[in-house]
């Protein structure tokens, strides 16, 4: 998926930490470790970008990570451990209290010169989170959109990955008027992963309807007892005077499911054909009309791509 650019969410309380986490007083709170952890969980906590980049260590340059979708209320040392090599460990809890805190380590050491703080994190604290959605199907992460990836040879779901600042809220959901899934929310850190599962909407449903109603009024434009490729037919003993003629008396009605083996979605159903014709009886030579009912079996791969669902109708087994 490409990137299209970068959305923060709106200003965000935050009831245990600083107020603010400005550029200007970043050196004077990270004399300790401990600060310098504080005024970063600052920062994230109140999508201060500016500080954010300062305080994790990123070049300026450098594509920002994605910040804090939730509204934290926790932020806050839980333990601090020094190490022989001078580096010191910074156990924090961070997130929503009582319902969405995660607790992260953080190991720092002493700036060097060229760093404008007392001390800095030995590796920016940044995870890379795995992304599974539909393939082909925009998403929004965060409330940066991403475009939709095509998955392996085909198959109907893809994978990508984003980065996001420890331990952020990160919150994926479906962008698309095909497909709607329950959003997935995960904290940034080693191992996380999101997953969307999409369920058709009532625009696709319409949509394939519209195909397969097409798709069978072709159908019944020839004027034979087998229409070529189509998913209905019959074959009779008797003579048939003149030409058959199809219509479509009842349906379609479908159902539109994740295919099996996980490439796209399947389109099955049933519609009931009409068929009038004229026949004359080889046994004893009586001419009738022939007026019955003949059922319609629909399988479909439905491929969701671009602007237009595109519907594959298999032909009937032989």
């Amino acid at each position: 998926m490409r990137r299209r650019g970068m959305l923060w969410g709106g200003i965000i309380a935050v009831a245990v930490l600083l107020a603010t986490a400005g550029v200007a007083v970043t050196a004077a709170v990270t004399r300790t470790p401990e600060r310098h952890v504080e005024a970063y969980l600052a920062a994230l906590a109140a999508d201060d970008a500016v500080s954010l980049r300062l305080l994790a260590g990123l070049p300026g340059d450098a594509p920002l990570p994605l910040g804090d979708d939730g509204t934290p209320t926790t932020a806050a040392v839980r333990a601090t451990e020094q190490r022989e090599d001078g580096r010191v460990a910074v156990v924090v809890e961070y997130g929503e209290d009582g319902r969405d805190t995660s607790t992260a380590i953080f190991v720092l050491e002493p700036a060097t010169l060229e760093t404008p703080t007392g001390w800095r994190f030995t590796e920016p604290p940044l995870a890379t989170i795995a992304l599974t959605a539909p393939a082909g199907v925009d998403a929004i992460v965060n409330g940066r959109p991403l475009d939709g990836a095509d998955g392996a040879e085909g198959a109907g779901r893809a994978a990508t990955t984003v980065t996001a600042f420890v331990p952020a809220r990160v919150t994926a959901q479906l962008d698309s008027p095909w497909l709607v899934a329950d959003p997935s929310s995960v904290r940034a850190g080693s191992g996380a992963a999101l997953a969307l599962v999409g369920s058709p909407t009532s625009r696709l449903e319409r949509a394939v309807q519209q195909q397969v109603a097409g798709f069978l009024a072709e159908c019944t434009e020839q004027r034979v007892l087998l229409p070529r490729g189509c998913p209905f037919g019959l074959e009779i003993d008797d003579r048939v005077l003149g030409e058959p003629r199809w219509s479509v008396e009842i349906g379609p009605a479908l159902r539109i499911a994740a295919a099996p083996d996980g490439d796209g979605y399947r389109v099955e159903g049933e519609a009931s054909m009409r068929l009038r014709a004229e026949v004359q009886r080889l046994r004893d030579g009586v001419i009738e009309q022939l007026d019955t009912l003949v059922p319609a079996a629909i399988d479909a791969r439905l491929t969701i791509s671009g602007e237009t669902p595109e519907l594959e109708i298999r032909p009937p087994a032989a």
